[in-house]
């Protein structure tokens, strides 16, 4: 077998981002860790955003733009080693990309995951090749064991959609679950199948990475970021911030500032 080539980083790209028809050799596991924007595949046209795994198997026409400042993690590998290759048809069976979904708890996994194979893999060129492919494998399982590619229902995404669309708002679960045709304790279940959390958690998860996006990459003051994500008080968004994440926000924009 040829040597591997490996191509691998996080990339940030701005709004008005616009990658056209483009194929290449190697085969591709981009994950939108912020953002949003549209993959386009022959005459199909679908909306990613963060969560979203896209894997491209090699020498596929493909186009990427985006509709607000996005991120990925980038993997590019050719030829993919014989066990990643298997792994990787389980979750791509046919000649055409398949687009999956992670949780925002792990996405932030696999980010983590992410990184340490940056340093550990990317930042040495020698690395022994089995050492490469047991980290490939090692991708592809944790995306195997965390997503269910093809489940996720079109009434679940949508209801998804209009959560993160309304984090400023006083939302009802329950008339986002009768929007879907779904009782509540169905529309709860199937959510929690499709996305890994119920609803509710959700929903915070959606604000909680609002508010960190917003801190950490705009001088916004703290009552217009929680305004932003639906609280009317700095106090109460302040109070809550720190109970989940063990600081409040103001020193937490610091910290991520200095680094």
């Amino acid at each position: 077998m040829r040597a591997l080539d490996i191509g691998t980083s996080i990339v940030g790209h701005d709004a008005d981002w616009n990658m056209g028809f483009h194929q290449h050799l190697g085969f591709e596991i981009s994950a939108v860790l912020e953002g949003s924007g549209k993959f386009a595949f022959g005459d199909e046209v679908h909306r990613i955003e963060a969560g979203h795994i896209v894997l491209i198997p090699s020498n596929l026409r493909h186009a990427y733009w985006a509709e607000t400042p996005i991120r990925f993690a980038v993997n590019m590998v050719y030829p993919m080693p014989e066990q990643a290759y298997r792994l990787f048809r389980q979750l791509v069976p046919g000649d055409r990309p398949e687009l999956i979904r992670l949780s925002p708890f792990d996405l932030e996994h696999y980010l983590s995951l992410f990184r340490v194979w940056m340093r550990e893999v990317s930042g040495a060129p020698g690395a022994e090749e089995a050492y490469v492919a047991g980290w490939l494998q090692l991708f592809l399982l944790f995306l195997a064991e965390h997503t269910k590619p093809g489940q996720s229902t079109l009434s679940i995404g949508a209801a998804a959609d209009y959560i993160r669309g309304h984090l400023q708002d006083e939302l009802s679960l329950a008339e986002v679950a009768k929007s879907t045709g779904l009782s509540e304790t169905a529309f709860r279940g199937l959510f929690k199948k499709t996305y890994g959390m119920t609803p509710k958690s959700y929903l915070h998860a959606c604000r909680m990475a609002e508010a960190k996006l917003q801190l950490r990459a705009t001088d916004k003051p703290l009552q217009q970021i929680a305004e932003r994500i639906g609280f009317s008080g700095i106090h109460s968004f302040s109070a809550w911030f720190q109970r989940l994440e063990g600081l409040p926000p103001s020193e937490w924009r610091k910290r991520q500032q200095q680094t």
